[in-house]
């Protein structure tokens, strides 16, 4: 597990046959899972001014 990227190297190594298989998760993967499982998490809703609208108005 990483918080950033992983190489096309370690991608490979990672699913090379005749090896004991790995799961690479990387920092998306690991906040995507932190969100479906709500873990360490709050959900916030933001708002922002629609300033087109106020210039028209």
């Amino acid at each position: 597990m990483t918080t950033g990227s992983f190489t096309k190297a370690a991608r490979e190594e990672a699913s090379n046959a005749g090896k004991q298989q790995i799961d690479l998760i990387d920092g998306e993967e690991f906040i995507s899972k932190l969100i479906e499982y709500g873990l360490g998490v709050k959900e916030r809703t933001i708002y922002e001014v629609d300033k087109d609208f106020f210039e028209r108005v």
